[in-house]
């Protein structure tokens, strides 16, 4: 019997060497797929999150491109960079759930999250019958498992060829004294952002959403600001173990919505450098309460990014019988799903200033109002906590994790608040409390979160506008 098998597939084997073609179209059914190279899909020059960051060479002078490496020399920045959502990037709770969604292309999405090949366990090469859900990809002989779970690390930014086509550092100044070769080019550095925050084209699938365009946004608003001039503002700091003194140098903090991936992010936020980008005031007469709020420091509309997110404005007054109750406004784009499409948008322009009213019915003794910078909403935070299948190898525990959402991941940050009463008049709330606040909803369930169920509440109207 065991003969008779070797016989059999010795001659399926002697077939398939002389009728490759009988074989491929009748068995393997490959005459009707055709194949689309990505260039033929992506333009290179103006898609090129479509493309991975060529990682396999290491620049002379170096052991790895890993963090881990960067970090024997530049400890300083990477203790900064490994407090961020880049860092995050990859076990980011929200983007394994949307990854893990049929109509997903997950290859194209990874190419944001984890961008360098050698970050790929499988490198996508083609489409099948030029469709982006159906990739065509071959092993990675240099995938690195320990760089995949970095994210977004130093090398996505850092790492480039120089003229000779050599591995090398990309930086803003360069230094002779570097043990390793050093690419300077400061304008080159800076627009490394576009690759993921402004991608360009048409919306590819009917649900995906990640074309949002921050730069588009600032020169429309005659912004003369880089994504770097906000995002990485300057501190001082040892750039290297081997400086001799502290230097002015852009942070690698990154705080962006101010919304971490963890709640034990809100440790550090702080001292990262949180500010809130919005600020607000209030007035009370006899008949109503004003609340004024203003986009005072963001060159692009706020919020910006992703589509789901909003500020939402939570108005609570007590009357002089006891009886509270709460008015709300959101600020943000809204959307119809399935397929996706814009219905609304009323964010903040740079510098806006928009004015809110609640009309009064009787004697108000104290009111508070709040702004949240909100990720989610209630309702889409529970539809991630029934995802399925996520993918282990990207995430280790991601599919129990999902199910504890409430209290592993945060769906807003407290950005403003102030509270009234006719003793004390208004006390502001600083930034520290306002972060403390922020870590505590990891106790309240999603139901319970004003900010993330607004449709519950009565509306206040927005009645001005300005730009100041």
């Amino acid at each position: 019997m065991k003969k008779l098998i070797q016989i059999t597939l010795i001659i399926i084997f002697a077939y398939l060497c002389i009728y490759p073609q009988w074989f491929m179209t009748n068995l393997l059914n490959l005459d009707s797929i055709s194949s689309t190279p990505l260039h033929k899909k992506f333009n290179p020059s103006t898609q090129q999150y479509a493309f991975l960051i060529e990682s396999n060479k290491i620049p002379k002078g170096l052991t790895g491109v890993k963090a881990k490496d960067c970090s024997v020399c530049h400890k300083e920045i990477y203790d900064e960079w490994s407090q961020t959502t880049h860092a995050h990037a990859l076990s980011d709770l929200q983007f394994q759930a949307e990854i893990s969604k049929k109509d997903n292309p997950k290859w194209l999405c990874l190419n944001c999250h984890i961008p360098l090949k050698s970050q790929r366990k499988n490198i996508t090469v083609a489409l099948k019958n030029n469709d982006i859900l159906k990739p065509i990809s071959k092993p990675n002989p240099h995938f690195d498992k320990a760089l995949q779970q970095e994210a977004i690390t130093c090398a996505v930014c850092h790492l480039v060829k120089d003229k000779n086509n050599q591995a090398a550092i990309l930086g803003p100044k360069g230094s002779k004294l570097s043990p390793h070769p050093v690419v300077k080019d400061q304008k080159r550095l800076q627009n490394v952002c576009i690759r993921c925050h402004q991608p360009s084209g048409d919306q590819l699938t009917p649900n995906l959403l990640c074309w949002f365009h921050p730069l588009d946004e600032l020169k429309s608003n005659q912004s003369k600001d880089s994504c770097v001039d906000c995002h990485m503002p300057k501190n001082s700091k040892k750039i290297s173990i081997a400086s001799l003194k502290t230097t002015s140098s852009s942070a690698h903090h990154w705080l962006g919505s101010a919304i971490p991936k963890t709640y034990k992010g809100y440790d550090t936020i702080l001292k990262r450098g949180f500010t809130p980008s919005i600020t607000a005031s209030s007035n009370i007469t006899t008949n109503k309460i004003t609340v004024n709020i203003q986009n005072k420091d963001s060159g692009h509309h706020l919020p910006s990014g992703d589509p789901e997110r909003y500020f939402a404005l939570i108005l609570t007054t007590q009357d002089n019988k006891n009886k509270t109750s709460t008015h709300v406004a959101r600020i943000g784009q809204t959307w119809q799903w399935d397929p996706a499409k814009k219905i609304g948008d009323n964010r903040l322009k740079p510098h806006e200033a928009r004015e809110f009213e609640l009309p009064l019915k009787g004697s108000i003794i104290s009111y508070s109002y709040e702004i949240w910078n909100t990720r989610l909403n209630g309702q889409n935070a529970g539809y991630m906590t029934l995802a399925k299948g996520l993918d282990e190898q990207l995430a280790s525990n991601i599919n129990q994790d999902i199910k504890q959402l409430h209290k592993l991941y945060p769906l807003a940050t407290l950005m403003y608040k102030e509270n009234y009463t006719k003793n004390n008049g208004v006390i502001k709330l600083n930034s520290q409390q306002l972060l403390d606040l922020s870590k505590d909803q990891k106790n309240i369930a999603f139901r319970d979160r004003i900010y993330a169920n607004l449709e519950n509440f009565p509306s206040m109207p927005r009645v001005t506008a300005s730009d100041k």
